[in-house]
């Protein structure tokens, strides 16, 4: 789990993955996700010099859950290489599959780790894959959107359509075989941040090595925004229950 984010759009100064929706943090119910699904052992990879995701881990007890915490080696060091010199340094074990979340992105079906790690395997033994990411059937413009003539004169407007096209949700899979593509793509002598998104993954589909696992756009929420965690408030409290997607 990367929960190095500052929550900056959201306008804060605690990290975003400590934010509360309905009373619980993003952590939390992330951690809760993964672990009523039979998983147990959880990296968090936080933010250079934060003390405070750890403190808050340290006091919380999550039954069956081992949680280490692998720190960023320095300031702005971005997904990218926070998880390759996780992988370089034996914070994530290089021999295991794993699963890359953020905590900050809200699934209403929770049954999607399962069903998502099914649909891994299928893809890795019939494609021979190496990653899926998990992907939502479009996404929803924040913007309205006009279509006009060869004259401009506006012959068509939209407010915030539904853009058709498949949406990452922030959920990847990695077999083994993915973690070459981290340590050959992202140098950890390289300057600034390295998003895994913009290096990582091109290669892997340019060797068609990504599988997409579809889900609903309505299972999904971003929380990057206060807008978007208004609208994640009003689905998750119990007086406004959301009913859950499922996968395809």
């Amino acid at each position: 789990m990367l929960v190095g984010g500052e929550g900056k759009r959201l306008g804060i100064k605690t990290p975003k993955a400590l934010v509360k929706l309905d009373g619980t943090t993003l952590l939390e119910r992330a951690i809760r996700l993964f672990l009523d699904a039979g998983f147990e052992d959880f990296v968090l990879l936080t933010a250079h010099g934060d003390q405070s995701v750890r403190k808050y881990v340290e006091e919380r007890q999550w039954k069956d859950a081992r949680i280490r915490m692998f720190p960023d080696a320095k300031k702005g060091m971005a997904r990218g290489k926070a998880f390759t010199d996780a992988l370089r340094m034996g914070g994530i074990d290089s021999r295991k599959r794993s699963v890359m979340v953020y905590p900050d992105d809200i699934f209403l079906d929770h049954t999607l780790p399962m069903q998502a790690i099914l649909e891994h395997l299928y893809a890795v033994r019939a494609f021979k894959t190496v990653a899926s990411m998990v992907v939502a059937r479009g996404h929803r413009s924040p913007f309205g959107v006009a279509n006009a003539d060869e004259h401009n004169v506006v012959t068509s407007f939209e407010e915030k359509p539904v853009v058709p096209r498949l949406t990452t949700v922030g959920f990847y899979i990695f077999e083994p075989k993915a973690y070459r593509y981290f340590k050959q793509a992202v140098s950890s002598r390289a300057k600034g941040p390295v998003e895994f998104e913009r290096v990582v993954l091109p290669a892997m589909v340019k060797d068609r090595k990504a599988y997409a696992i579809l889900m609903p756009m309505d299972s999904w929420i971003p929380v990057n925004t206060i807008k978007e965690l208004e609208q994640a408030q009003n689905l998750v409290t119990p007086d406004n229950p959301s009913p859950p997607g499922a996968l395809p």
